[in-house]
């Protein structure tokens, strides 16, 4: 069953993104993910097998001012155990289904260079490789 993450799926939505190489703090996640839960703009939902939750995919639309809106894939994940047994193709699926209904028909997804099996998997599910890009970062003091 796919369905929106609630509460109770804060420990697990932390361990599923440690998989992807982010760890993340549960206080952190918590708060972010109830912040989430206010704005139409943008939600997370979570594949709910009998074993658990087995994946997640979160989902937000950006607006900017020089293109239409478009879907952005903030992050998808499939237990390790369960990759290959189709979760993230129907979670991707719910996805896009989520963002027609919010009227948005592009769907922009970023992964890393060094995931080849990612990139196999977009591929398959229709997506085009757009361009490559550098991504720099700089931590600010607040």
């Amino acid at each position: 069953m796919i369905r929106p993450l609630e509460e109770k799926d804060i420990e697990r939505y932390a361990e599923l993104a440690a998989q992807l190489g982010y760890p993340v703090d549960r206080g952190i996640a918590g708060a972010a993910l109830g912040r989430q839960a206010q704005r139409s703009e943008e939600t997370t939902l979570v594949y709910e097998t009998s074993a658990g939750v087995v994946g997640w995919i979160g989902c937000r639309i950006v607006d900017q001012a020089y293109r239409p809106p478009y879907g952005d894939v903030s992050g998808l994940v499939v237990d390790a155990r369960f990759r290959s047994q189709g979760y993230g193709a129907e979670l991707l699926a719910a996805a896009e289904d989520w963002f027609r209904s919010k009227g948005v028909a592009e769907v922009l997804v970023r992964s890393g260079s060094q995931r080849e099996g990612a990139h196999r998997f977009y591929d398959r599910e229709g997506y085009a490789r757009y361009k490559t890009q550098v991504v720099f970062t700089k931590k600010l003091e607040v």
